[in-house]
């Protein structure tokens, strides 16, 4: 292909399609990259850095490995308190009726 060709592919391309074409300039062969970059400068765009990978990279809370233990332990409470509380939710509706009695006097 051309350079004059290719500076004519780039001058029919959208803003957003050349934004995507350069943010990844490996993808291009050697004469490509000046003829892109200077579509980029005659159209004042301005290459924004990725953020998506600078969210990925920043580990939030729970994924960090020293909160771990903080995170078991969170757990284990929310664990504990569904066995406590769900059962005691749950048990009128069930012991009646697979014939269970709750108290010493039905016994």
């Amino acid at each position: 292909m051309q350079l004059d060709s290719l500076a004519q592919l780039y001058s029919s391309k959208t803003d957003d399609e050349l934004l995507l074409l350069a943010a990844d300039p490996n993808a291009l062969v050697e004469e490509a990259r000046p003829i892109l970059a200077e579509e980029l400068r005659r159209r004042a765009l301005v290459i924004q850095p990725a953020l998506r990978k600078v969210e990925e990279q920043t580990p939030n809370l729970w994924s960090r490995r020293s909160s771990k233990p903080i995170r078991t332990f969170v757990m284990f409470l929310l664990n504990l308190a569904n066995a406590i509380f769900g059962t005691g939710l749950l048990e009128p509706f069930i012991l009646p009726n697979i014939g269970f009695s709750r108290s010493l006097a039905e016994w």
